[in-house]
C-alpha cells in the first residue's frame, strides 16, 4: 500500500513539475534542428504600436538665423549661413524639422561648462568630415577654428531657385567640396558631386607630408536628432527591419553601424585560420535597404531618408541617447578611403605600414529625404521606399495570386578530396528528384519549386551543367520533361562570383592579394572572390548550356560579394560604382537571353531583376537597444516577387519560426536530398546534417499544414499594413482583404471577441 502512495505522489509531483515547465501550453512544439538563426527575442519584445486618430497642427517658431530660400506645396526650405544647417517646414500641419536642436543656447552652455565647444561644433555643423592625418583619423566640422581663434572653414553660398549650394573649403587642410541642398518633387535632396571634391595641397602624397585626406564625409548627421519623443521610433534596415523607441531614458546605449550593402571586402582582411582553430562569430544581419526612417509623433510626423546614389560606400549609424550627446542619432555616412594592411613580410603578417589609395572612391553622393504625416510610421517608411523604387527602376508588377509554394533546395552533387584528385560526391540524381517530388505529391504537397544545386570540378564554381555521374541527358530530359507536365519551375544555382580554386579571374584587394573569404566546410576553409568584369564572360560561356537544356531561369547566388573596391593589374583602381555597373549589365544580357534571375537574400538595386526572392530575412539582427521587428522588407518587395524563407532544416524555435512566415508571408524551403546526409561528411556542403526527405517527411507535413491556412491567403500578395496589437501579437494586412493576426505568447489572446491560440495565428 505505502509502494502505491509513493508512486501516486510520484505522479502527481512529475505531472504538476510538466505544468510549470509548459505554463500549462499542450499545444503541438517542435524539435530544436540547430543552431538557431534568430533568437526569441525579436517576440517577445515589449513593443505596441500607437496609432492615433487625430492629426496635430504645429505652431513652431523658426529663427530669425534661419533665412526662407525655396518653397513648394509641400515643404519650406530654410538656411543658417554660419552651420550651413537648415531647417525644413512642412506646410500641411506646421511641423518643423532641424538638422540640430536650436532650443539651445550653446554659446552660454559653453562658457557655462555644460557642453564642450567640440561638441557643440559636431552638433550644429551641417556637414561634418572624418581626415587621416599620419594615419590618424579626425573629426572636422565647419565650425572648427585654429589655435588663435581663427576661421579653418570658409563657406560661401550660392541661391538658387530650388535651394542652394554651400562651397566648402577647408582651408587648414586644402580639401574643397559643394554641397547642393534643393527641393524635387516635394522632397529634399542633399547631394555632394564628385567632381566638386579637391584635394589641392601641392604636397599631397609627396615625401615628408603629413598627407591629410577624406576618410568620411557624414551629411546632416544630427537631422532629426531628438532627446525622446513620447510617440516615436527610429526604423533602422538591419536584416528584415527593425524600431527603436525614442524614450526619455534608454535602457541600453549604443552605436550601432552597418555598411549599407556589407563592408568593402577590399579593405578587409581575412583572418589566417586552420582546421583546428576556426571560431564563428553570428554575424550581423545584412543591411539591402539603403534607407532609415524617424518618426516623432506617429501619423503626424516623420521623415524617410534614402540614400539614392552611393550607397555602396555608405554606412547606416545608429547612436543612442546619453552615449556621446543627449541626443538619438540616425545618419549616412560616407567612405572616400580606408586604411588598408599594406604586408612587408610574406612570412610575417605582423609586418605591415598602413596604406591609402591616391584618389578618393569615385561616386556622388545624392540623399532623399521624404516627409510623412497621415503615413509618419513605419509602414510609411517602407511604402514611401517602395513607391520610390516603382518609379525610378523597372521593378515588375507581378499581380500575384494568392498559392503557397513550396521551395525545394536540392543538393545535387558536391565535392570531396580523394586519394590523388577531387571526386563528385552524388546527392540526388536527376530520376532520384523525379522519385522525390512523386513522394511530396502524393503527400498532398503542391506548388512546388525546384533549385538544384551542382559543384562543376571544371569550373571549380557552383555553376550548371549535365553530369553523366547523376543521369545524364537521358535522365536530365526525362526530368525537364517531368517539371513542365507538372507544372513545376526549375532553378539551376549558379555562383558566378565565388570559386573554390585559384585562378586568373580572382580579384585583388587594394593591397594586391587575392580576394578570400572563410568558407568553413571541411573541403574548403576559404573561398576565392571572382573579380566582376568577368561576369558577362561566365554568363555567355553558359547561355548556350541553358538554351540546350531547356533552362528559362537561375537562381543566383554570391552577388552580394560583388560591391568591393579593388585594385587591377596595372594599379588602378576599380571602384565598387564599377562593379555595380557590370552586375547591372550582366543582369540585363541575361534578361535579353529571356532567362530569369532569381536571388538569395538580394540588396535592393537588384530589385528590378528579381524572378523569386530566398533566403527572404526572418529577423533582424536582434541587438539589446533593439525594441521590436518589423517586415520592412517584406513591406517594400510584396507582391512584386515570391518571397522564400531561409531553409527550415536548419532552425532552432521552429514554431516560432513558422510564426514569423505566416506573419511575413514567406514561403517555406527546405534543403533535400535522395541520399543519407553522412555522405556530406567530408565535401563542402559539410554543414549540412540533415537533408534526407525519408527522414524529414513527417516533420515537413507537419510544417506545411500549420503553414497552409494562412500562406494559401496571402503568399505573393502584397502586404499593405502591420502593427502590433500587444506584447507578442502583431497584425498583418494583406492588398486581398486578409489579416493575419499572430499570437507569439504562451498563452491565448483575445482580439475583439476573436481568440488567438497560444503560439498560433487566425486568418480573418
Amino acid at each position: 500500500m505505502r509502494k502505491i502512495i509513493y508512486i501516486i505522489l510520484l505522479v502527481l509531483i512529475m505531472t504538476l513539475l510538466y505544468l510549470l515547465v509548459t505554463n500549462g501550453d499542450t499545444t503541438t512544439d517542435y524539435d530544436i534542428l540547430g543552431d538557431s538563426t534568430f533568437s526569441n527575442l525579436s517576440f517577445n519584445n515589449g513593443y505596441v504600436s500607437s496609432n492615433p486618430e487625430s492629426h496635430e497642427i504645429y505652431d513652431m517658431d523658426i529663427p530669425d538665423s534661419f533665412e526662407l530660400v525655396n518653397s513648394d506645396s509641400a515643404i519650406e526650405l530654410y538656411l543658417e549661413r554660419e552651420t550651413m544647417a537648415i531647417a525644413i517646414k512642412k506646410m500641411d500641419n506646421g511641423y518643423v524639422w532641424y538638422s540640430y536642436d536650436v532650443s539651445r543656447d550653446y554659446n552660454q552652455e559653453i562658457s557655462d561648462g555644460i557642453i564642450s565647444q567640440e561638441i557643440a561644433n559636431q552638433i550644429r555643423s551641417g556637414v561634418s568630415m572624418r581626415t587621416y592625418n599620419v594615419f590618424t583619423p579626425g573629426l572636422r566640422t565647419l565650425l572648427d577654428k585654429n589655435l588663435i581663434g581663427k576661421d579653418e572653414v570658409m563657406i560661401s553660398y550660392t541661391i538658387l531657385p530650388e535651394g542652394f549650394i554651400a562651397h566648402i573649403d577647408f582651408i587648414d587642410i586644402d580639401i574643397l567640396f559643394d554641397v547642393n541642398v534643393v527641393i524635387e518633387n516635394e522632397d529634399l535632396i542633399v547631394s555632394i558631386p564628385y567632381e566638386s571634391i579637391d584635394e589641392y595641397s601641392e604636397e599631397l602624397w609627396m615625401p615628408g607630408n603629413s598627407d591629410i585626406s577624406i576618410n568620411d564625409i557624414l551629411i546632416y548627421p544630427f537631422f532629426g536628432s531628438t532627446s525622446s519623443q513620447e510617440d516615436g521610433y527610429i526604423v533602422i534596415p538591419d536584416g528584415s527591419g527593425a524600431l527603436i523607441s525614442l524614450v526619455d531614458e534608454p535602457e541600453n546605449l549604443a552605436n550601432y553601424n552597418a555598411s549599407v550593402y556589407g563592408k568593402d571586402l577590399g579593405y578587409t582582411e581575412v583572418p589566417i585560420v586552420s582546421e583546428t582553430n576556426v571560431e564563428t562569430i553570428k554575424p550581423l544581419a545584412r543591411v539591402t535597404l539603403p534607407i532609415y526612417g524617424i518618426i516623432h509623433n506617429v501619423n503626424n510626423s516623420g521623415v524617410l531618408v534614402i540614400s539614392e546614389n552611393g550607397a555602396n560606400y555608405a554606412t547606416y549609424n545608429f547612436v543612442s541617447k546619453n552615449l556621446v550627446t543627449e541626443y538619438y542619432q540616425s545618419y549616412f555616412y560616407y567612405n572616400y578611403r580606408t586604411s588598408y594592411k599594406q604586408f612587408q613580410s610574406r612570412s610575417d603578417d605582423q609586418q605591415y605600414i598602413l596604406g591609402f589609395q591616391k584618389y578618393p572612391n569615385e561616386f556622388e553622393i545624392k540623399q532623399r529625404y521624404v516627409f510623412l504625416t497621415e503615413n509618419a510610421n513605419y509602414v510609411g517608411v517602407a511604402k514611401g521606399y517602395r513607391q520610390f523604387l516603382e518609379e525610378t527602376t523597372d521593378l515588375k508588377d507581378e499581380n500575384l495570386s494568392p498559392t503557397m509554394k513550396t521551395n525545394l533546395d536540392i543538393i545535387g552533387n558536391e565535392i570531396e578530396q580523394g586519394i590523388f584528385f577531387k571526386k563528385n560526391v552524388n546527392m540526388t540524381s536527376y530520376s532520384g528528384l523525379i522519385d522525390i517530388i512523386n513522394e511530396i505529391q502524393k503527400d498532398n504537397i503542391s506548388n512546388i519549386s525546384i533549385t538544384y544545386k551542382t559543384f562543376v570540378l571544371s569550373d571549380s564554381q557552383y555553376r550548371f551543367d549535365v553530369l553523366r555521374s547523376l543521369g545524364g541527358k537521358n535522365d536530365f530530359s526525362k526530368l525537364m520533361n517531368f517539371l513542365e507536365e507538372n507544372n513545376i519551375e526549375f532553378e539551376p544555382y549558379v555562383d558566378y562570383i565565388n570559386s573554390y580554386e585559384d585562378s586568373k579571374y580572382i580579384a585583388a584587394r587594394m593591397n594586391r592579394k587575392e580576394f578570400l573569404k572563410l568558407n568553413y566546410s571541411y573541403m574548403y576553409l576559404y573561398k576565392y572572390i571572382n573579380n566582376p568584369s568577368y561576369l558577362s564572360y561566365f554568363i555567355d560561356d553558359d547561355l548556350d548550356v541553358y538554351e540546350k537544356h531547356g533552362v528559362s531561369s537561375i537562381a543566383l547566388n554570391g552577388m552580394n560579394d560583388t560591391l568591393f573596391t579593388s585594385i587591377l593589374k596595372d594599379r588602378t583602381v576599380q571602384y565598387s560604382t564599377e562593379n555595380m555597373e557590370l552586375v547591372h549589365d550582366s543582369l540585363k544580357k541575361l534578361q535579353s537571353e529571356n532567362v530569369l534571375t532569381s536571388f538569395y537574400n538580394p540588396d535592393s538595386y537588384l530589385y528590378e531583376y528579381v524572378n523569386n526572392y530566398y533566403d527572404a530575412p526572418l529577423s533582424s539582427s536582434e541587438l539589446m537597444f533593439i525594441d521590436a521587428t518589423i517586415p520592412l522588407v517584406q513591406l517594400v518587395v510584396s507582391g512584386h516577387m515570391d518571397l522564400y524563407s531561409p531553409s527550415i532544416n536548419f532552425v532552432a524555435s521552429e514554431d516560432l519560426a513558422l510564426l514569423r512566415m505566416v506573419e511575413y508571408g514567406l514561403n517555406p524551403t527546405y534543403t533535400l536530398s535522395e541520399e543519407e546526409n553522412y555522405l556530406l561528411k567530408h565535401t563542402n556542403a559539410s554543414n549540412i546534417y540533415i537533408s534526407n526527405y525519408s527522414v524529414l517527411r513527417s516533420r515537413i507535413l507537419l510544417q506545411n499544414d500549420f503553414l497552409f491556412s494562412g500562406l494559401s491567403k496571402t503568399s505573393g500578395i502584397e502586404m499593405t499594413d502591420h502593427q502590433f496589437l500587444d506584447i507578442g501579437v502583431s497584425l498583418s494586412t494583406f492588398s486581398n482583404g486578409t489579416q493575419i493576426i499572430v499570437n507569439y505568447n504562451d498563452y491565448y489572446y483575445n482580439y475583439n471577441n476573436l481568440v488567438i491560440e497560444a503560439r498560433g495565428y487566425v486568418v480573418k
